[in-house]
């Protein structure tokens, strides 16, 4: 049995939007998977005919019984998804699935039943979290579901040295609707922001905006201080993207890890649990907490923090927590075979 990852190949996002994908390619392919490439087109309304032709290439080199990783969703829409699911099944290859993000949890019932349908027909899937993995059961997904805990992060750039400073960095989309905490932002907070920002952010005066870089580089520009896990508004619970995050493990999170800076994140995140667990920074309850505890951070309590977020540096940036899923994963399928 061989076993094969789908290699995305689209227009490279500076921030996120693809790199999660191209760093799972890259530490599957370092346990000995091997890549599927696949491009991706803008072709809304391709043809069935035209996707099977796509896939008989794409598919050659493998053979009946191997396995294939599929990286959902993959904003193809579900029609095609699922015709190339069919393809790969009627070739007698073995479908599993990372799960990168669940449009059925922010997007709600109108993608519901297509996401749950298209997650049914996977042999095992690898999922962000035990919150995920149970929203899945409850919504009768009985296939053997492994959890990730922490998104791994490539970067081709060491980790600064990180020091104690009371200070913030906030990477990701800058849009109003995913940000929208960023309107009100005290300029008595040091805040970075690292992204491309609307005019009505541009023209702001309360936080710093580095210009768009690649994500594989951005660990190393991020000196000092925490970085902010934070989507939504000041209270993340009125906004759907807020929301989510109790189920999500927002990927800048591993950014931030990759830069082997300490974090901030909200109480009800499902990331939550990992930074408690390993002592990674603070946990608040709304971003009104902020200045009191900014504060009282002192520079012992600093360092602890970084040390645990330097340990976890070291195993984002090697692929650990991915190539664990995977390798238990193969374990599980070897045994069912």
């Amino acid at each position: 049995m061989s076993y094969w990852v789908f290699d995305h190949i689209e227009v490279d996002d500076y921030l996120a939007f693809d790199k999660p994908k191209r760093d799972v390619v890259t530490f599957a392919t370092a346990i000995g998977w091997q890549k599927l490439p696949y491009f991706i087109t803008a072709w809304s309304d391709e043809p069935e005919a035209s996707i099977r032709a796509r896939l008989i290439g794409v598919l050659a080199a493998t053979q009946a019984g191997d396995t294939v990783l599929h990286q959902v969703p993959s904003y193809n829409g579900y029609q095609y998804d699922e015709i190339v699911l069919d393809e790969m099944t009627q070739r007698g290859l073995i479908n599993v699935a990372i799960v990168h993000d669940l449009e059925s949890i922010r997007l709600g019932e109108k993608v519901l039943e297509p996401e749950l349908t298209l997650l049914r027909q996977f042999k095992a899937i690898i999922v962000h979290n035990q919150r995920m993995k149970a929203w899945l059961e409850q919504h009768q997904v009985m296939v053997p579901i492994i959890v990730l805990d922490v998104f791994d992060y490539r970067s081709s750039v060491p980790a600064p040295t990180q020091q104690f400073a009371r200070k913030l960095h906030y990477a990701g989309s800058l849009a109003p609707e995913k940000a929208p905490f960023l309107q009100s932002w005290s300029p008595a907070l040091n805040l970075t922001v690292y992204g491309n920002p609307n005019q009505t952010l541009r023209n702001q005066q309360a936080f710093a905006i580095h210009p768009p870089v690649h994500g594989d580089i951005l660990p190393g520009i991020m000196q000092d201080g925490f970085g902010l896990v934070w989507d939504g508004d000041i209270q993340p619970a009125d906004n759907e993207f807020g929301r989510y995050t109790r189920m999500n493990n927002p990927h800048k999170f591993s950014l931030y890890m990759a830069a082997g800076l300490p974090v901030i994140v909200w109480s009800e995140m499902a990331i939550a649990a990992v930074v408690q667990r390993h002592q990674l920074g603070y946990v608040i309850n709304s971003l009104t907490d902020l200045p009191a505890l900014l504060n009282t951070v002192t520079a012992a309590s600093y360092r602890k923090m970084q040390a645990n977020a330097q340990a976890m540096s070291m195993r984002v940036r090697n692929g650990f927590y991915t190539q664990r899923a995977l390798l238990t994963m193969m374990i599980l399928l070897e045994e069912r075979a």
